[in-house]
């Protein structure tokens, strides 16, 4: 990711990893997109910001659903901390996911985010869920 990435990784101030809710967490033990977000800004010596966001509604698992299904539910629950609006104003963002299905988690991060005076943000996702209509030959 870090070699792909690198004319994005040139031009970002700060990382910031998708959250996941604390009980989530705490159930995981780990969260797969801050662990790719310390990485990347380790090999790339870019600050990482682990905890600027926060998903303070915990949701049901979203993986059943469609995308204005996950859009509802999604609906303000990321926030940015307070704590780190004035360090994120006029940055360049690297939002960092896992994996990618409808997007919407990333959407509403960015909505999050973009309430921050001239921040910009790039997307860099470790992988993408197909969609099987798409791929109709995988079913065999």
């Amino acid at each position: 990711m870090s070699r792909i990435s690198g004319p994005l990784l040139d031009k970002t101030d700060i990382i910031i990893p998708v959250p996941l809710h604390k009980k989530r967490l705490q159930e995981r033990k780990y969260n797969q997109s801050a662990l790719i977000a310390w990485k990347l800004g380790k090999k790339a010596k870019k600050r990482v910001i682990a905890d600027a966001l926060i998903r303070h509604c915990q949701t049901q698992p979203l993986g059943h659903l469609t995308k204005p299904e996950r859009k509802n539910i999604l609906k303000n629950a990321i926030i940015v901390r307070d704590k780190y609006k004035d360090i994120l104003m006029d940055k360049n963002i690297l939002l960092i996911d896992d994996v990618m299905t409808t997007g919407s988690t990333l959407e509403e991060c960015c909505s999050a985010l973009l309430g921050i005076k001239g921040i910009k943000i790039n997307i860099l996702v470790a992988g993408l869920v197909s969609h099987k209509h798409q791929y109709n030959d995988l079913d065999s």
